[in-house]
């Protein structure tokens, strides 16, 4: 059997007892431990304070200078909208000018300000005080003046210097550039009315020709209807990049030296290069190359030999100067004369379409759009050179009149031969005695001397091309010139027989008992090249007279005769 455990459950609660007494535990820290550490938090509180009102004053600082540099920027942003705009407005035309205030005065006090200047513009609109420009391509308009009046400075044609300036009527005035006195402050004073824009910080050592002042311009506001206050201020000035010598490399600084024969020739005729080493700053390069690189201002002053010293230039010289071949008469870009000149010449072609200008057919007064391709179009023709005179070279063709009728159209005839540029008249008076014939066939005149008029001609001649012009063909293609008169008249007195002419004659009248006929007989010949080549160097400028030493009369001929022509050198022993 399982024994069984009996209980009982009594209504008494338990309570767990104990023999003896509680202690409270005795702390054993040091006294005042907690009266330092209340005021080390005190002390850190302290400086937590203050260095949050110290963050706080910077963060207060620091937006008042961000607004201050905001509006400044602003100022600046207006600024150079505005300068922007009145550059569009003034210089945006085709047909407008700039130039530098100092090209109106040496003393100029603003030499570096930027002008603006209506062109002569073509069309029946005027400018200043010229007439209407004559021009062809625009259809319709009339022919007027072919030449603008040459007024120092133009004033009438000046618009506006690009430059701030509280005075509108100032900044319009072409003679502001020369004696407006303007404050020269970098940072201006509040009652200031300029600032400088230019100084030592572009142009080291900077003199009072070099500094750029402009006008300050207020900028006001107001709010509910107050009176406007001033908020702040600005100025412009806009610098012309295209007066400016352009900063590149030369290549051919080195004066030819390594060169082919035909690298120099094409030298020869290729536009000049401004060489940088007269500019200021930049005389100690020795190597051009590196000029390329320059981009800017500030890294042409890392090329050797530069350095700050570069900003000597600023007015003269720049690494990013750009242009366009704009038409400043009729606008738009200019017209591509290589290709239209290299056209087939027809003087037929007079109208607008091809004409760059409206000329007169038969030549009178102006040059046709024809002589100046026959001027282009003359590298087609040449000749190889096979005369003494100049060896290894070649020779421009010499020209073939052929008839009255043609030669005046063969545009190319008129270029292809030295170009007369001087005639000189020797005039001497010549006494002879009456042979016995003479005296016979009028014995109403008892005068025995008989008077000639001697007319001594001098040519000279200029040979306007790049290249040799040799002229030795022989007679039949001689050059000829001829005149069929004086550009003088001579009034005739006899003394003591009380005789005088009613009015000046001319020479047609003085040969008019030997000529032939007609007024083309009046007049005398010469030629070059019959029988003595002649040879002109490139440019050359040489003067020829005839040799003979015989007197004769006047003498006009269609073809060659030698005893018409001329020698180099000036000879006045030969009556014509």
């Amino acid at each position: 059997m399982r024994p069984h455990a009996i209980s009982r459950q009594s209504n008494t609660t338990s309570r767990p007892w104990f023999r003896g007494k509680i202690r409270r535990a005795e702390s054993r820290r040091p006294s005042g431990f907690a009266l330092v550490v209340t005021v080390s938090l005190m002390i850190l509180l302290t400086m937590l304070a203050l260095g949050l009102l110290s963050l706080s004053a910077i963060s207060l600082r620091g937006a008042g200078q961000s607004s201050a540099i905001s509006e400044a920027r602003a100022n600046a942003r207006l600024a150079m909208m505005l300068a922007l705009g009145e550059l569009q407005k003034q210089a945006g035309p085709d047909q407008r000018i700039t130039a530098g205030g100092s090209i109106v005065s040496d003393k100029a006090v603003h030499p570096n300000w930027t002008g603006v200047w209506d062109s002569w513009k073509a069309g029946s609109a005027t400018s200043g005080d010229d007439e209407a420009s004559a021009h062809a391509t625009i259809a319709g308009t009339d022919q007027l003046g072919m030449a603008p009046t040459y007024e120092g400075h133009r004033s009438d044609h000046f618009r506006r210097w690009l430059v701030s300036d509280i005075d509108a009527n100032a900044a319009a005035d072409i003679q502001s550039a020369v004696s407006r006195g303007l404050d020269d402050a970098v940072s201006p004073a509040p009652n200031a009315k300029a600032v400088t824009l230019v100084s030592e910080g572009s142009v080291p050592k900077a003199t009072a020709k070099d500094k750029v002042l402009a006008g300050l311009v207020d900028i006001e506001s107001s709010t509910d209807g107050a009176k406007a206050r001033r908020t702040g201020r600005f100025g412009w000035w806009i610098g012309d990049e295209s007066g400016k010598a352009r900063i590149k490399e030369d290549p051919y600084e080195k004066g030819g030296q390594g060169m082919s024969d035909a690298m120099v020739a094409f030298r020869l005729q290729a536009p000049g290069r401004p060489s940088m080493h007269p500019l200021p700053g930049l005389g100690n390069v020795d190597e051009e190359a590196p000029l390329e690189l320059a981009s800017t201002r500030r890294t042409l002053e890392l090329i050797d030999g530069v350095g700050s010293a570069g900003g000597s230039s600023f007015h003269h010289a720049t690494p990013f100067s750009k242009s366009l071949l704009v038409d400043v008469r009729e606008g738009g870009l200019k017209r591509d004369l290589s290709s239209i000149l290299e056209r087939p010449i027809n003087y037929r072609e007079t109208s607008d379409d091809f004409m760059l200008y409206r000329f007169d057919e038969r030549g009178n007064e102006r040059v046709p759009i024809q002589d100046l391709s026959a001027y282009y179009q003359l590298y087609r023709e040449h000749l190889e050179n096979n005369s003494r005179l100049l060896r290894g070279g070649y020779q421009v063709n010499n020209p073939d009149f052929g008839s009255g009728g043609t030669f005046t159209r063969e545009y190319s005839n008129l270029y292809r031969q030295p170009v007369p540029i001087r005639l000189q008249y020797l005039l001497t008076l010549l006494c002879e005695r009456r042979t016995t014939a003479e005296m016979n066939a009028n014995k109403a005149n008892k005068d025995p001397y008989k008077l000639h008029v001697g007319i001594t001609p001098a040519i000279t001649y200029w040979n306007p091309n790049n290249v040799p012009l040799v002229m030795n063909l022989g007679p039949t293609v001689a050059n000829q010139l001829r005149f069929f008169n004086m550009p003088f008249t001579i009034r005739w007195t006899k003394e003591g027989r009380g005789y005088s002419t009613r009015e000046p004659i001319t020479l047609s009248w003085l040969s008019r008992g030997i000529s032939k006929g007609g007024d083309r007989d009046t007049g005398f010949t010469l030629y070059t090249s019959g029988t003595k080549p002649i040879v002109f160097e490139p440019g050359q400028v040489r003067v020829f007279s005839l040799a003979s030493h015989s007197t004769g009369t006047l003498k006009n001929s269609d073809t060659f005769q030698a005893d018409l022509e001329v020698s180099a050198g000036w000879d006045p022993t030969r009556f014509i």
